[in-house]
């Protein structure tokens, strides 16, 4: 299970820099989570950092993940405190900016609009010319190995660019650094979304489902979730092993199948095989891409239904049920008990 949630976690980095995570974007208060945050940051960052937070009256609401965007605060205050090994005093600001062509302060690249922007200023080591043009990148980092994978920033410039905002860095040597992450204003029309109630997991009533997963231990584990559902389980690796037992058995339900398999041919290509083979046949895939993401790269249509990697028992269930066309209420991230990747 620890191998599992490093390997989630370095997953979720990497996507994050590639701007291809699955987002759940919300409206939010940003000086209301800021100012929660405040009491558990001073807890996490220790007597000798001195922390202010300072957030303008009337803040703009934006539209945001709410998890994305505490991990982010978290990890800048941690990188801050990195950087004041004696002690020092870190800042958390947050103020309405209008960014056009003429203002020397927005990122180069970013588009001209209205932002909320959340400043984190410490007074820190501060860095180098050189290691302020590289700080951005993935796996770049000044820390000893195995103190740092280099991709916290990288994860925070993947995800504000994502939401469709930006990251801009200050900092000189001896005198501190501040990051200001740049988070679109919300528009009028959004909408706060609602938390789901959890679900409890649903039984199966027997069915037959075809797994097909190349890696044993995702396989073993789904086997295991299934099978817990009163389930029948077939495995299989490949699409190979998936024809022949396709071919020689009469009833299976539904396949669950992962999108990037071995030996050339994708899940969802061998769905469209089967169309003629098994009409009516239920496929449900798999993938550690976002379903935009999936789509983008060619690998999935708006028809079809991805579940996304890790998932949950609960995830794994309400995806199932919804396959045979029963009706449930998706499932949130937080519930459930087990986790494939």
């Amino acid at each position: 299970m620890a191998a599992v949630e490093r390997a989630s976690d370095l997953t979720r980095h990497l996507l994050a820099f590639s701007r291809k995570q699955q987002l759940e974007p919300q409206l939010l208060d940003i000086g209301e989570h800021v100012e929660r945050m405040a009491q558990l940051l001073k807890r996490t960052l220790g007597e000798r950092i001195a922390l202010r937070t300072d957030v303008e009256p009337g803040l703009w609401a934006c539209v945001a993940d709410p998890a994305q965007l505490e991990s982010a605060i978290m990890n800048l205050c941690i990188n801050a405190r990195d950087a004041m090994p004696a002690g020092g005093e870190l800042t958390i600001e947050c103020r309405n900016v209008s960014a056009d062509s003429a203002s020397d302060a927005r990122p180069a690249d970013i588009s001209e609009g209205e932002y909320v922007v959340i400043s984190i200023t410490d007074t820190g080591q501060g860095m180098a010319p050189e290691t302020l043009t590289r700080a951005l990148e993935p796996f770049f980092t000044t820390k000893d190995v195995g103190h740092g994978s280099g991709l916290g920033l990288a994860m925070i410039y993947g995800f504000a660019k994502q939401s469709g905002g930006d990251v801009a860095l200050e900092s000189e040597e001896g005198r501190g650094t501040t990051v200001n992450l740049y988070l679109p204003r919300a528009v009028k029309t959004a909408r706060l979304v609602q938390k789901e109630e959890k679900q409890a997991v649903l039984p199966g009533g027997g069915e037959t489902i075809l797994v097909i997963e190349d890696d044993p231990d995702v396989r073993k584990l789904i086997i295991h979730m299934l099978q817990e559902m009163t389930y029948i389980v077939i495995d299989v690796p490949d699409v190979a092993g998936a024809r022949d037992v396709l071919d020689g058995r009469d009833r299976v339900d539904l396949v669950l199948s992962d999108v990037i398999l071995p030996g050339g041919t994708s899940g969802p290509q061998f769905a469209d095989q089967m169309k003629e083979r098994r009409p009516g046949l239920k496929f449900i895939f798999m993938s550690g891409y976002s379903p935009e993401a999936a789509m983008g790269a060619g690998f999935l249509t708006s028809g079809n239904t991805l579940l996304k990697k890790p998932f949950q028992r609960q995830q794994l269930a309400a995806a199932v049920r919804e396959g045979f066309d029963v009706e449930i209420a998706p499932s949130p991230q937080s519930s459930g008990t087990g986790i494939a990747s």
